[in-house]
């Protein structure tokens, strides 16, 4: 494994558990860039999902803190 993968998958039970779920979704859909054997991925944000706001989703998507 990757030492960045390695290191995320680690912190996942540090997570709330919405938020865990929120992230391990969003590691499925965006699989194949991140391995490079995809350009490119649409990932479509709905509503409440996985209980988190809108605001929270992006946090987590962009790693950031300061959104």
């Amino acid at each position: 494994m990757k030492p960045l993968f390695r290191a995320w998958k680690a912190q996942l039970h540090l997570l709330p558990p919405t938020e865990a779920a929120f992230e391990k979704w969003l590691f499925l859909n965006a699989a194949g860039v991140l391995f490079g054997e995809k350009a490119g991925e649409l990932v479509i944000l709905r509503g409440n999902q996985f209980d988190l706001s809108l605001k929270q989703r992006l946090i987590h998507i962009t790693c950031s803190h300061e959104i």
